[in-house]
């Protein structure tokens, strides 16, 4: 194989330079033969399936199948240039330029000249080093297609790599001006040739610029500002700082939405060196695609059995259990639950009766249940639990009352994770009184939180409707009410279970509903004006566009609840939300026409009290429950188009030692890829619809569970029933280290200082210290070409701040045994090198439950303790604990155990929720040893836990033992699963470490590891044999250290830092001193020194890199102004170091680019 260098930063995170080259035609492999062709009539169903199936797993990196997918396609379509070109992409991303470039090169002869496939040309030579053949392709590939703004953008950026000479001056102008005559409001364009024009002291050009530059950004604020002193610093005749005023401008507007549409028009999406080609190119397919709204669609009326025609006060859909829903209704008599699919009922009586005026369903207790909230007429809820199995007698209704002090009469109920913590809370419209919130503690009781708690400014307005989703797409949850006078508005989550104060978005609004009406991505708001008519507000990126009339008032509005009378569902399965509008007794469909708008459609007539769309029959089209206005229940069953497909999405979150989201993920978000259509919705019950039009299958579905954690789908099953992956979101970064075969994972550093974590509801961890040590044992770390290797990743949703690492050898002789004690406690453990001739096995160990386990613990040998019952929460379990007999030993001598295990964590989202309520909290290892009188005694009360993952502590027992009776007990209720329990004897004298010479630091991207954990009692690991490239978390916004040298960062501890994103890492050589004597044996200790901070969504700052931490802080967030020198951007590392911005765009947009 050729040799080359790996995929450059630029191109793998942000497809900056993807640049090819002409000069290689003919050279490296002849592509393999393709399966011999089929008839030259191919099933065009076929065809298409087969593309879009290629096409997501190549969108999933599972590269393997997206390999086998378009060869299955060219033997097919063996002359087809984008199935060559995208096999070529396929070998670019796993690094390999000699098994792309045959197949790059039949693309070319195939399409001259494409510019799609000249830049993938251009990535190839760029990965050997060679910008000049890349340059000839780019050049070509502009020259055929003038208009081709990435591959023209990207012969700009070859050119500046370029050495300076005047022809390449002359045709980086001419390329920027032809640039923005293509794109003549992009904004990372304008300030480029504003810069270029001030170096070329052309200031009238560069006012001009900028001027045009002026209504593209922020008119207030920071860009503002700098804008003014530009155009000031022009005008006076200083083009050298107006030209530093430029750059300063750039680097501001950078994680702004402007400039990041800017760059991404000229770059494309941030995938792995560049996106595919999604069409084919020389073969003309039939590919359906029916105008949506269109197809024919009919309602028919009927009263199934068991449905009640009089007295119905309210009504509630579940759809938990069984493939279809039941129907809950609330009378004078009580409450009885039909299944509409067999006629049967489960009833119970209310002690209320008659007061009793609302009913809604919610699971409350995360036992994938829905519960039913009854509301009475002065405002008291009550809950009702179902049986296990759903009898009628299993209903069982709460002794206790929510909100029973004061009453106020209820408008809607809205369940709500306001605080995401693993369980839903309740939000409360009221009459004549502001909003309610509950919260839900977890453990069956409530509280309800005052105004200040939760909202800034302290008030909260008396709503009459409310919706939730993420208007912004910052990653959290917000909050979209309607007040009492008729504004729509938007609370915005700030985290952290507080919103900012009411913005308004809509005025005439008596009732919302948040959808993506337009498959752009952005939750829409739809909402019902008191006159009866429909608007909406499009999201504009995170803006709220001007009102927007779909339909004119049809009918009298009315005085009924306006709650849930706009409902957003895909009526048609055509990939489009319609609109359901009750108002003034009657009910009118809104079907989406895309970008002609909105048509009425047909539905049966009659007055309706309230609706409830829902799959009845299961056969994939959405029917109406509806309530009349006479007290009756009745269903509008939906005809349907056979021909369009459906997909139905049933989620499950980790209840068992999880709970880290709701029961049915409420609140978080699923979007889904058909071909060409991108879909998204917000998640409001067990179930979730999508049509999907003319696409057969869905090929992809990502679902943002609501503490912000992904999960993708390639090619779900029809009926997709996602249950949550307990895959740990932040557990610090992991130390690779060359075994002599390849980097092997050794553990996880940094567990002890993070930033901006919780301990509970309010308070923040204090950081104890900064510092961490690890073992490196001798057959893990293997030296080659007279250097140590070591690798420092960043795989979770974390950014990483590196202050100072070192690498000390421990020569020692072979009948010495060491370890460390790798304990997160109250105090670091001083590093410490814990020596003994050997460490013995207990005489006996006997678990919580009576069971002899010394074979498990004996050795450390991959079998681990783990026989406890974990509770609801991750990280806590029952109280549990392991006897250990540790024999006798001559006295006086020193004792210590040694203890070899990991820890699955918690994080600040489960802290916040054992917080609250009556939750055991988590308690750290205690030490019990036997006070020779049948009892014990507590020894060590709280030792602390180990501090990640294969990490042993090291615990001193001397003296604690009152009698000759050696028995101890390890307990804790924390999940920590021991591998090995030992004993130490005495000690010998310690060996001196010695730090090595480093030889290199370079930071770089390394892409996600395959996270595996074959069992329970296994830690999570990272294999990064196949990493993976696309942005896999909502990175935090900021500043990151630019890639390449970074060994001035980590020299020493000085707060200055490496600043580390996932996808990240930290090369490290250090220099082989001589071998120990014979009879000797190498260890290693890895000391560092940083901090940690992640993106949960109860973290303190979670959403940005900033504030960035220091030594000498002592609170976190700290005043701007307490900021050391280093961290101020006047610092010289701001314009040397951390210059590279992350933003989540990348993130994302992950399935929502258009073919």
């Amino acid at each position: 194989m050729t040799p080359h260098r790996s995929i450059p930063a630029c191109l793998l995170a942000a497809v900056a330079v993807v640049i090819s080259a002409s000069g290689f035609a003919g050279c490296g492999r002849t592509p393999p033969t393709p399966p011999s062709p089929t008839p030259t009539t191919v099933d065009n169903e076929r065809l298409l399936e087969l593309r879009n199936v290629a096409l997501a797993y190549l969108e999933a990196e599972r590269h393997p199948e997206a390999t086998a997918a378009f060869d299955e396609l060219l033997g097919l379509l063996p002359d087809e240039p984008m199935l060559h070109a995208n096999r070529g992409l396929i070998a670019l991303r796993l690094n390999d330029v000699d098994a792309a470039r045959p197949y790059l090169e039949r693309a070319a002869e195939l399409a001259p000249d494409h510019p799609t496939i000249a830049r993938f040309r251009a990535a190839a030579a760029v990965m050997i080093g060679d910008d000049t053949s890349a340059r000839r392709v780019l050049e070509a590939a502009v020259a055929a297609n003038p208009s081709a703004l990435q591959a023209r953008w990207e012969l700009l950026e070859t050119l500046r790599r370029t050495p300076d000479a005047p022809e390449v001056r002359v045709a980086r102008v001419t390329h920027l001006d032809t640039l923005l005559d293509i794109a003549p409001t992009n904004v990372v364009l304008l300030l480029a040739r504003a810069r270029a024009r001030f170096e070329a002291e052309d200031r009238d050009g560069a006012l001009a610029d900028l001027a045009t530059l002026a209504p593209l950004i922020p008119a207030t604020g920071q860009a503002a500002d700098l804008l003014a002193a530009t155009r000031a610093k022009a005008t006076a005749g200083d083009l050298r700082g107006a030209r530093s005023s430029v750059i300063a401008l750039d680097n501001v507007l950078k994680p702004s939405p402007p400039w990041q549409r800017a760059i991404k028009a000229l770059r494309g999406p941030p995938v792995p060196v560049a996106d595919p080609l999604w069409d084919f190119l020389a073969h003309e397919i039939d590919e359906p695609q029916t105008p949506p709204g269109t197809r024919p669609l009919r309602y028919t009326a009927d009263t199934p059995d068991g449905f009640p025609d009089t007295g119905l006060a309210a009504f509630t859909v579940l759809a938990d259990v069984g493939p279809t829903p039941r129907i809950g209704t609330l009378s004078g008599d009580g409450v009885t639950v039909i299944d509409p699919s067999s006629s049967a009922s489960a009833a119970f009586a209310l002690p209320f009766g008659e007061d009793a005026v609302s009913l809604s369903s919610v699971d409350l207790d995360n036992d994938r249940r829905l519960d039913l909230i009854i509301v009475e007429r002065n405002g008291r809820l009550h809950i009702a639990h179902p049986a296990p199995d759903g009898a009628a007698a299993g209903w069982r209704l709460a002794s206790t009352t929510l909100l029973s002090d004061p009453p106020a009469p209820v408008r809607f109920v809205l369940p709500w994770d306001y605080e995401p913590d693993g369980d839903l809370d309740l939000l409360l419209g009221h009459v004549g009184r502001p909003a309610t919130l509950l919260r839900n503690n977890g453990d069956g009781t409530f509280q309800t939180l005052t105004a200040d708690a939760w909202v800034g400014g302290g008030t909260v307005p008396e709503l009459t409707d409310a919706a939730v989703a993420d208007w912004d797409e910052d990653g959290d949850v917000d909050l979209i009410g309607v007040t009492a006078d008729d504004a729509a508005v938007l609370l915005d989550c700030e985290r952290s279970g507080r919103f900012a104060a009411p913005v308004p978005l809509a005025a005439d609004a008596v009732a919302v509903a948040a959808v993506d009406l337009d498959n752009d991505g952005w939750i829409d708001l739809a909402y019902r004006t008191r006159s009866g008519g429909v608007s909406v507000v499009r999201n504009d990126e995170g803006t709220a566009a001007d009102p927007r009339p779909l339909a004119a008032a049809t009918t009298s509005p009315g005085e009924e609840n306006a709650h849930r009378s706009i409902i957003g569902a895909d009526a048609d399965n055509d990939g489009w939300i319609d609109l359901f509008v009750r108002a003034g007794g009657g009910v009118t469909l809104l079907r989406n026409r895309g970008a002609d708008g909105f048509t009425p459609g047909d539905l049966p007539g009659g007055d309706v009290r309230a609706i409830a769309p829902t799959d009845l029959d299961a056969d994939g089209d959405l029917d109406l429950v509806v309530q009349t206005t006479a007290g009756g229940l009745a269903a509008w069953t939906c005809e349907g188009t056979p021909s369009r497909g459906w997909q139905l999405v049933r989620l499950e979150s980790i209840l068992d030692g999880g709970q880290r989201n709701n029961a049915f993920a409420v609140g978080g978000t699923i979007e889904l890829r058909a071909g060409r259509q991108y879909q998204k919705r917000v998640i409001d019950g067990p179930v979730v619809h999508f049509g999907l039009g003319d696409a057969p299958r869905a090929d992809a579905i990502r679902v943002l569970w609501p503490n912000g954690v992904p999960q993708n789908i390639v090619l779900p099953a029809p009926n997709q029933l996602i249950t949550e992956e307990q895959e740990l979101k932040g557990s610090c970064p992991f130390l690779l280290a060359f075994d002599g075969e390849r980097e092997r994972f050794v553990t996880d550093l940094l567990w002890r200082s993070p930033v901006g974590m919780k301990i509970n509801a309010q308070v923040v961890a204090p950081i104890g210290t900064t510092r961490d040590h690890v073992k490196i044992e001798s057959h893990q770390l293997v030296a080659r070409d007279g250097r140590y290797d070591l690798t420092i990743t960043a795989a979770l949703w974390e950014t990483i701040f590196f202050d100072e690492i070192t690498l000390l050898a421990v020569d020692h002789p072979d009948d010495i045994l060491f370890h460390i004690d790798e304990r997160f406690s109250r105090d670091l453990p001083p590093l410490e090198l814990h020596t003994v001739d050997r460490l013995r096995a207990p005489r006996t160990a006997i678990d919580h439950r009576g069971r002899d386990v010394l074979e498990i613990v004996r050795d450390r040998d991959g079998r681990r303790l783990g026989d406890f019952a974990r509770g609801p929460y991750q990280g806590v379990a029952e109280m549990h604990h392991v006897e250990l007999d540790l024999g006798a030993w001559d006295e006086p001598t020193r004792v210590r155990l040694f203890a070899s295990g990991w820890i699955m964590p918690t994080d600040t989202s489960i802290n916040v929720a054992l917080g609250q309520g009556t939750h055991p909290a988590p308690s750290g290892i205690a030490i019990l040893v036997a006070d020779g009188r049948g009892g014990w005694i507590e020894a060590i009360p709280d030792a602390g836990f180990p501090s990640g993952k294969l990490k042993t502590i090291v615990l001193e027992l001397t003296g604690l033992f009152p009698t000759d009776d050696h028995r101890i007990r390890v307990r804790t209720n924390l999940e920590i699963y021991w591998d090995r329990l030992a004993v130490g004897l005495g000690a010998r004298a310690a060996p001196t470490p010695r730090p090595l010479r480093r030889l290199k630091a370079e930071l770089g991207r390394i892409g996600f590891p395959v996270m595996r954990r074959p069992e329970r009692t296994t830690p999570e690991w990272p294999d990064y044999t196949s990493p993976t490239q696309t942005p896999r978390w909502r990175d935090l916004v900021g500043w990151y250290t630019r890639y390449g040298d970074v060994e001035e960062l980590v020299a020493r501890t000085d707060d200055r830092f490496v600043i580390m994103n996932a996808g990240d890492a930290i090369r490290l050589s250090f220099q082989t001193p001589p071998p120990p004597p014979p009879g000797w044996t190498r260890s290693f200790i890895l000391t560092s020194d940083g901090w940690v901070k992640d993106g949960d969504l109860n973290t303190v700052d979670s959403r940005t890199v900033a504030p960035l931490p220091y030594h000498g802080m002592t609170a976190y967030p700290y005043p701007p102004e307490a900021a050391p020198p280093t961290l101020r951007p006047s610092h010289a590392d701001w314009s040397t170091y951390h210059t590279r911005i992350v933003t989540p765009e990348g993130f994302r947009d992950r399935l929502r680019r258009a073919r």
